[in-house]
């Protein structure tokens, strides 16, 4: 039996999701899958991410594009909420899988989402309906 090939794709601000995100990786690989970390594109501008004291982006990890996902077995998507809602990023890239929806490209594959917000009941449980297949 070969090893599941996992995809852990996070949007992180601050570096707090992105550590959870590298927890998930290092724990799926514990278990013998292939793992590639990956993370949703940056829709803010660098001065407004600049003045939200965001943390820089680790050009050294890929940016997921909607096609990368037939590749992968199963996913570990990782993102913070915002008003009880996954962030513009994470709905943005969403928002561009419709031919992969229409032509059952995913049916099968297996996914889990890993969720954060810096408030109590700050909406976690919320999006994770909307963005599941």
């Amino acid at each position: 039996m070969t090893s599941p090939k996992i995809a852990v794709i996070y949007y992180s601000m601050w570096g707090h999701v992105r550590k959870m995100a590298e927890a998930a990786a290092e724990g799926a690989k514990a278990k013998g899958a292939n793992v590639t970390l990956l993370q949703f594109a940056e829709t803010l501008p660098e001065a407004v991410i600049a003045k939200m004291h965001g943390a820089p982006k680790d050009d050294s990890i890929p940016v997921v594009k909607p096609d990368d996902l037939k590749e992968y077995d199963g996913y570990i998507f990782a993102f913070p909420t915002r008003y009880g809602r996954a962030v513009a990023q994470v709905s943005a890239f969403f928002d561009q899988t419709g031919g992969l929806w229409a032509a059952q490209a995913l049916n099968g594959k297996m996914a889990t989402i890993i969720t954060s917000t810096g408030t109590q009941h700050g909406g976690q449980g919320k999006p994770i309906a909307p963005n599941a297949y």
